[in-house]
């Protein structure tokens, strides 16, 4: 190495150095050929550098070169918050928009006898699937509800809407996909 004087050939720090450019090289090789397969030599060189560690108490320090790829950037799915309100009922929780379905985790206190629906709509306004809880009498439940719709793009908007103990739409109101 320029600007390094080695010490004698023989000596232990020589063998040492000369075991780590050894596995440094066949940690490159690793990586240009893209094997998982470990050449003999890096094998014993690893053990070697190792069990000099081991014997000596200093450790080796051993710097490879570290192949990485470019950070694949992956968005995250768009969310929208919802908040649907009926004298002492409501609905709230969050609308997790994916590419073939979306989730609905919510949080239902019903006032009186009420439940919570969830309908997922196309861009053409067509309904595509729909939840709904049970009925609920003067209690809080919340879970989380998907809705596939298997077309590309997924659901454009989705209605929340409270109904009464008849089954009836009190309130509803319309999320579209951010």
């Amino acid at each position: 190495m320029p600007g390094r004087a080695l010490q004698g050939v023989g000596s232990a720090a020589c063998r040492r150095e000369r075991i780590i450019v050894e596995f440094i090289a066949g940690i490159r090789w690793i990586v240009r050929t893209g094997t998982t397969g470990v050449p003999r030599r890096v094998k014993a060189a690893a053990a070697v550098a190792a069990a000099a560690v081991a014997l000596t108490g200093a450790p080796a320090v051993i710097a490879a070169p570290v192949a990485t790829a470019a950070p694949v950037a992956i968005a995250a799915d768009p969310s929208s918050q919802f908040d649907v309100r009926y004298g002492a009922t409501y609905g709230v929780g969050t609308i997790r928009w994916h590419q073939r379905s979306v989730d609905v985790d919510y949080s239902f206190k019903a006032g009186y006898c009420r439940r919570l629906y969830a309908f997922a709509h196309d861009a053409n306004g067509n309904e595509r699937a729909r939840r709904s809880t049970s009925l609920h009498c003067d209690d809080v439940s919340s879970d989380t509800w998907n809705l596939p719709v298997d077309i590309v793009g997924g659901p454009r908007y989705v209605v929340i809407c409270i109904a009464d103990d008849d089954d009836k739409y009190v309130v509803c109101e319309q999320y579209n996909r951010p």
